[in-house]
């Protein structure tokens, strides 16, 4: 690079003379090229020592808020004695120290809550059996009084058969307690043992028959026409079964209750089926609460605590097996016990019974015909 100058000279006696200057940019341009490089070089340095700046920087905030965040995660799941170390002095400080505190605190309740619960238990448990005899001896005097009930006026007698059927709800409802104390200690244990699901059947439709003549409703059982042997606890099952068909009575409005078997190879699964109200679908996942009721002001004439259905669900989770219900408003609802057909198999494999949360397993949408598919 370089530059060219010209100019004309006219003296008045001669003509014109040209000049030129001829300048080479040689050593300016040798000069740009070592600004430029000084200046690249400067660049690249100043933008790895503000990289490593930035990434000490943000490291020394994001690690802390990391540790918090994985400690956090640990103490949701469970994970009670997970604490972050107090290193810093600064906000970030501050958030260490909250967490442990925070922690603390919450180790604090829970262990107040699981104190409360324990004290809660033992109480219902003790109350319960302390209630049995004095229940018991009220029992037999109701007993005594109910079968001269004759030989009364019409309004005590009137009052001796709402004293019975009170009475042996409230009986009723203190075996309830009692086997719900069980559970919660985890003392309930099973017996399983042969038995044929045909004849469990029949025996749930002997036990409901007075009820559901008094209330006009026809139990049918659709059974296969030979034996169907399964290994269970006869009595859970049983009782199961008996919970699920006066919950359909209750709510069959006149209309039939139908039970039906099916088995395969693994599993057997009873079917408890009434065409009555139904349940609306807000309701249907409180089905399995304790003492809730759909309708509390319907006339139970089976006498219902408010807990069978939850110790239903409880037997059913204690023999592997899972309770599933469908229910429309005006169609009716349908209970489905799955249970396997042999549930010594899973106490020898020591395999922990599966727990259902009440409304696990419910279905609300389609059709019954696709239920039953």
């Amino acid at each position: 690079p370089g530059i060219v100058m010209g100019s004309m000279l006219r003296p008045a006696t001669t003509g014109g003379i040209e000049f030129y200057a001829i300048y080479s940019f040689a050593d300016q341009q040798r000069s740009v090229l070592s600004v430029q490089m000084a200046l690249l070089a400067v660049s690249v340095v100043t933008s790895v020592v503000m990289g490593i700046i930035v990434f000490l920087a943000l490291h020394s905030v994001i690690r802390p808020v990391t540790k918090v965040a994985g400690a956090a995660r640990g103490l949701a799941q469970g994970e009670s004695d997970v604490r972050v170390t107090e290193d810093r002095t600064d906000e970030l400080g501050t958030l260490q120290r909250s967490f442990n505190v925070m922690a603390d605190s919450i180790n604090e309740k829970i262990g107040q809550l699981e104190e409360a619960e324990a004290y809660q238990r033992r109480f219902v448990s003790d109350v319960s059996h302390e209630l049995r005899t004095p229940v018991t001896t009220i029992r037999m005097a109701t007993d005594l009084l109910f079968q001269s009930r004759d030989d009364l006026d019409p309004n005590k007698r009137r009052t001796v058969e709402l004293l019975d059927k009170q009475v042996s709800r409230f009986a009723s409802m203190l075996e309830d307690l009692l086997e719900i104390s069980r559970y919660e200690a985890g003392q309930a244990s099973l017996n399983p043992d042969l038995c044929d699901a045909c004849d469990l059947v029949r025996k749930v439709v002997q036990q409901v028959a007075q009820i559901a003549g008094t209330k006009g409703v026809a139990v049918n059982a659709l059974l296969p026409d030979h034996k169907v042997m399964i290994t269970v606890d006869a009595n859970r099952c049983t009782s199961i079964l008996r919970n699920l068909v006066n919950n359909a009575i209750d709510f069959a409005e006149d209309g039939p209750v139908q039970l039906r078997l099916a088995v395969s190879e693994q599993a057997v699964v009873f079917s408890v089926r009434d065409w009555g109200t139904g349940i609306a679908p807000e309701d249907l996942t409180h089905i399995f609460e304790r003492f809730w009721r759909a309708d509390p002001s319907r006339s139970r004439l089976t006498g219902g605590t408010g807990l069978g259905l939850s110790i239903a669900l409880d037997n059913t989770n204690l023999m592997h097996g899972l309770l599933q219900v469908r229910s429309q408003i005006g169609q009716g609802t349908w209970f489905l016990l799955t249970l396997p057909r042999d549930v010594s198999e899973q106490l020898d494999q020591g395999s922990a019974p599966v727990r259902f949360q009440p409304g696990q397993g419910l279905d609300v949408e389609g059709s019954f015909e696709e239920a039953a598919s």
